[in-house]
């Protein structure tokens, strides 16, 4: 919910400066504030929780017996937290890029392109939640067959509903950015429609993360990512200058097909060499 409240906040932002001309820097402004207003409004909602349950006084726990009762959990904060960190570049650091190259007109319709393609991906952050206690508690129990299978189901079910919207973006893209935006910015379709395929990629991989943290390989993954986001920032300048700003959605398709394909390839080795 606070992600969706801060999505369209940054979305109007974000609309406001195009309509009135900002240069870049606001642009880049609008971002870190909505980064920054995210964490607050968690940090509201987490501490108004508490209270009404009754667990109002917050008291520091000792950072030793943290550790020993969570062997492990030093590598898996630094690994996920390093993993967030690249997210960045691909999330947030490439409208820098756009913009760069291609100038701040450029920026703001793939900004634009990125707000209506992130409809696609609005449920995710539920159902990784969801997935996760169930596909860590299957490795667990070793039960690998249901585990590979939920993976399966769950990211068939997840993709089969993207791919219905990005044929919506397809047949209606344009009717629907003239509509919301105006006309003006009917030229983002074409970028609309290759970074929300990206995304379907993405939905139809979105479980091999939860389940590579539930197979205890958070390294493993950090490094696909790291892999990943360079090669990604390497095409990325040159598909801005041979195809426009299509170039960024096509970039942002090529990194996803990477980690996805890297990441069934990572996790299978290592679901073969755990149970052997």
């Amino acid at each position: 919910m606070v992600q969706v409240v801060v999505a369209v906040l940054k979305f109007i932002a974000v609309l406001f400066a195009l309509f009135t001309d900002a240069t870049f820097p606001v642009f880049l402004a609008i971002t870190g504030a909505a980064l920054i207003l995210n964490h607050l409004l968690l940090l509201s909602l987490a501490w108004h929780l508490l209270r009404q349950r009754g667990d109002g006084a917050i008291r520091p726990a000792s950072i030793r017996e943290t550790m020993r009762e969570n062997p492990g959990i030093w590598q898996f904060v630094w690994t996920t937290n390093l993993s967030s960190g690249l997210g960045i570049v691909t999330k947030e650091f490439d409208i820098v890029i756009v913009g760069a190259l291609l100038g701040s007109n450029a920026a703001g319709l793939y900004r634009v392109a990125r707000q209506f393609a992130s409809l696609l991906s609005r449920p995710l952050e539920a159902l990784y939640h969801a997935v996760y206690p169930e596909l860590a508690r299957l490795w667990a129990s070793k039960d690998v067959s249901t585990f590979r299978s939920l993976m399966v189901r769950g990211g068939l079910g997840a993709g089969s509903v993207a791919v219905g919207l990005w044929c919506v973006f397809w047949l209606w893209g344009e009717a629907l950015l003239g509509l919301s935006v105006g006309p003006g910015y009917v030229s983002a379709w074409p970028v609309l429609l290759w970074y929300s395929m990206a995304l379907v990629v993405g939905i139809f991989g979105f479980s091999l993360e939860p389940a590579g943290y539930a197979m205890g390989i958070p390294q493993k993954m950090l490094a696909v990512h790291a892999a990943s986001t360079l090669l990604y920032v390497v095409i990325l300048p040159q598909l801005l200058w041979t195809s426009g700003l299509v170039g960024a959605g096509i970039a942002a398709l090529i990194f996803q097909l990477t980690w996805a394909t890297t990441m069934i390839v990572v996790q299978r080795k290592s679901s073969t060499h755990g149970n052997s």
